[in-house]
């Protein structure tokens, strides 16, 4: 198996070489804790990037307060560090900063034992701002240079359902063979959460907000047939099809010439029927907005 190098891989290590390099310039200490916050923070997108930004900018500043506040009690203190940990994951677990707990506890450690050897207020502040700094070079290089495509994802990703659904469709209706759900049900899942980080991308920039649009209705039409699918998939018997449904199978250049072609001759016909129609009727619609 071959492996390339990808953008987030580079935008990393450029975080890395801007932080290290900046810290130098400036003749700042302690370029690890900038460093450690841009290669945290460095995510797919922007907006990603900026959530995983804050929690680990909230548990900076919660750890540095608690590091601080123990400190001036007894700075190098194994019986206060461990009590202190307690408090401190406690207290994330509280406000629901789960994703803070790591990064808070790694601060309230430094500060307590005091790695800077420095003031233990000023060393305090030192960490807020290094992490600070790391997030902010980390968001302006993703934000900046080969930002994510959300567009080309989310179209590579509702092609592929789209072809999932056709082939299920002509799977169960058309030749009679069992229908498996699982997959397109994950798809589904895959594309709602990149659909979400899309909407806040798009807020973000202000820009693209009818494409959303486009977007957004094209998933809850994905959604509608995978829930009718979930109906029709359990039937076996009663897959007699209505002259209509019929049509539009061939319309949309299914193969029906090992459809069963017999009278509807109980509820499971008209059950299976109705689902099948609504479902035909957005392939339809998706075929003439693509």
């Amino acid at each position: 198996m071959s492996y390339k190098i990808g953008m987030r891989n580079i935008k990393t290590a450029l975080s890395v070489f801007i932080c290290i390099a900046i810290y130098q310039i400036f003749d700042f200490r302690y370029p690890l804790f900038a460093v450690i916050a841009a290669i945290v923070s460095m995510e797919s997108s922007v907006m990603h990037s900026f959530k995983i930004g804050l929690n680990r900018l909230m548990g900076t500043a919660l750890g540095a307060v608690f590091g601080l506040a123990f400190a001036l009690v007894r700075p190098n203190d194994v019986f206060l560090a461990t009590i202190g940990i307690v408090v401190v994951i406690y207290i994330c677990n509280i406000l629901n900063w789960n994703k803070s707990i790591t990064i808070a506890t790694i601060v309230f450690i430094s500060i307590l034992f005091d790695l800077g050897e420095s003031q233990v207020l000023f060393y305090s502040v030192e960490r807020i701002f290094d992490t600070f700094v790391g997030i902010s070079i980390s968001l302006v290089v993703n934000f900046l240079i080969h930002p994510y495509n959300f567009e080309k994802s989310i179209r590579r990703q509702m092609d592929t359902i789209i072809k999932e659904i056709y082939k299920l469709v002509n799977e169960s209706v058309c030749t009679v063979c069992f229908m498996e759900l699982d997959k397109l049900n994950f798809d589904l899942t895959n594309l709602s959460d990149e659909l979400k980080q899309y909407e806040s991308e798009v807020k973000l920039k202000k820009s693209g907000q009818q494409r959303i649009g486009y977007v957004k209705s094209t998933v809850s039409i994905l959604k509608e047939i995978y829930t009718h699918l979930r109906v029709i998939a359990p039937i076996i018997e009663g897959r007699h099809l209505t002259d209509a449904n019929l049509k539009i199978l061939e319309n949309l250049n299914f193969d029906v010439n090992k459809i069963d072609l017999g009278e509807l001759s109980n509820n499971l016909d008209y059950i299976y029927n109705y689902h099948l129609g609504i479902i035909l009727e957005n392939l339809q619609l998706l075929d003439t907005t693509e």
